[in-house]
């Protein structure tokens, strides 16, 4: 997990916010909800936009802050990924 990441969760809860971090490569999300993805350019964006809508469900239903931890040398994927947040 990204230590930006966990300094950021750590810095929120501090303050009483409730966050959860979704890192793109963790068990969870590359092998349970992603585990039809492959590594391919396609399948990279894919897996970006699956997790921002695990993000706005969390976010919309719950009200938990969500921090994503991914990499992807496609900036395309990151802005697809925060047009589907509110």
């Amino acid at each position: 997990m990204g230590t930006l990441a966990c300094a950021l969760t750590r810095a929120l809860q501090s303050r009483g916010k409730l966050t959860y971090i979704l890192n793109g490569d963790n068990v969870i999300v590359r092998h349970g909800l992603n585990s039809d993805l492959t590594f391919k350019p396609e399948d990279n964006a894919e897996n970006i936009r699956r997790i921002g809508e695990v993000e706005k469900l969390f976010s919309n239903a719950a009200g938990v802050i969500c921090i994503a931890s991914m990499i992807s040398p496609y900036r395309k994927d990151h802005d697809a990924c925060r047009s589907i947040l509110p």
